[in-house]
């Protein structure tokens, strides 16, 4: 049987307009993070991105305690724990290149789950992934893919239906949503080898945004872990490189 890793991410555009200056907003920082992390964000040479590193951090292991839960959890940020190394921490939100940077590695807890982390900061974005820490150290094989939209994410999404099965069409709550869903099957397809027009990405019960995804081919469910986000202008998501692959992380080949 192949291991569940139980994938999540999450990412932020921190030059959306709300991401600026909430590092000094404290009331936001206290219901967000635990003192330590206070702590690591303020003292940190770029306490904002710093905040939204921390903040990806709890959004992808909030996805990935879903899965290993079955549904989701109560979503409090304070209830969910990250650390980084404060040195490796500091090397990423130092480097000013557009490209993505240095592998950010680092730990997540809810309650007795324990997770692992590994962010980038590609230009102004910000993209965690997360995975169940079956065994300390050990890493699954994933491609992990953020992007900027190539086209406008706000708006309506009047003339996507017909690019979606009935099945998908019931999750797409909006035009980020519909563009992370394209972006994100036609990864699968070109990973998979299969024609993209046999996939279909749909969604499990719940409320819009807190639903599981799931890959369909040809009419039947494939244990594919697959996790999506999206924020401002950028799109994002993570899946295991072929259906229970265990070679090393790493960017997409």
């Amino acid at each position: 049987m192949s291991p569940r890793w139980h994938l999540g991410n999450d990412v932020v555009d921190t030059l959306h307009r709300g991401s600026f200056g909430k590092a000094g907003d404290e009331r936001f920082l206290a219901r967000v993070c635990s003192s330590f992390e206070q702590d690591r964000v303020r003292s940190s040479p770029d306490p904002d991105v710093a905040l939204w590193v921390h903040w990806a951090g709890k959004e992808a292991i909030y996805k990935s305690a879903s899965k290993a839960l079955g549904a989701p959890p109560t979503f409090h940020h304070s209830s969910f724990h990250v650390v980084f190394p404060e040195h490796d921490l500091r090397d990423l939100l130092v480097n000013p290149a557009p490209e993505p940077s240095p592998l950010l590695l680092g730990e997540g807890a809810y309650q007795d789950l324990s997770f692992r982390i590994s962010v980038e900061k590609i230009g102004s974005s910000v993209h965690a992934v997360s995975w169940l820490d079956r065994a300390r150290g050990e890493t699954p094989g994933f491609y992990a893919i953020c992007l900027e939209s190539r086209g406008e994410t706000r708006g309506s999404v009047e003339g996507f239906e017909d690019r979606f099965s009935p099945g998908e069409w019931g999750c797409i709550t909006h035009r980020a949503s519909a563009l992370t869903r394209l972006e994100a099957r036609r990864a699968i397809s070109a990973a998979l080898g299969v024609p993209e027009e046999g996939l279909e990405i749909r969604c499990g019960p719940g409320m819009p945004g807190r639903r599981i995804p799931s890959v369909w081919l040809g009419g039947e469910e494939i244990p594919l872990d697959l996790t999506l986000s999206h924020h401002g202008r950028f799109l994002a998501w993570a899946f295991l490189r072929g259906l229970g692959a265990e070679d090393r992380a790493g960017r997409p080949v």
